[in-house]
């Protein structure tokens, strides 16, 4: 799988920029109101790139953007396209260290934060829409872990994590 056809595709539902004042992600200090406003341009956002002016990007910034810190850190060459997607994504959400260690564990290793030719076996030798699957899970647990959610959405999502889970097939 290429980096522009992942690229492309990720754009494709991320596009757009937004600044909530009411998303803690959206502020360069990552918390509600602390540091600068700066928003979300396609999946990039303030809290991960406070130095970046976001609603300013052009599409090849923001490319360049996914490539240079999260497609060659990560070590995505050869992902199955699926899973590039998804995995690229989650990146973009949570933060490239994260994402790594809940894909470690959506394959059933030691979530260890090393990238290397065991990652890329472990990740060709699966089905790359049940490491989705698996992933999504483990991405829902890590949000519905934090703070800024209430009883209701925790058991909702707690809820579509089990069954998530179920279909993948990999369990923790």
């Amino acid at each position: 799988m290429s980096f522009q056809e992942t690229a492309e595709r990720l754009f494709g539902f991320r596009k757009g920029f937004r600044a909530d004042y009411r998303n803690a992600m959206h502020w360069t200090g990552a918390q509600l109101g602390q540091g600068e406003l700066k928003g979300c341009q396609s999946g990039l956002y303030a809290c991960f790139h406070p130095h970046l002016s976001l609603a300013q990007l052009s599409r090849p910034d923001i490319f360049h953007a996914y490539y240079s810190r999260y497609w060659v850190p990560l070590d995505m060459e050869g992902m199955p396209v699926e899973l590039a997607v998804f995995y690229l994504d989650t990146a973009l959400a949570i933060g490239a260290d994260n994402a790594l260690r809940l894909l470690q564990d959506a394959l059933g290793m030691r979530a260890d934060g090393w990238i290397g030719a065991h990652l890329r076996q472990a990740w060709h030798s699966e089905e790359p829409s049940r490491v989705v699957l698996a992933l999504c899970a483990r991405r829902l647990r890590f949000i519905a872990s934090g703070p800024a959610w209430g009883d209701q959405q925790r058991e909702e999502c707690m809820a579509l994590i089990e069954g998530l889970e179920s279909l993948s097939d990999i369990t923790q």
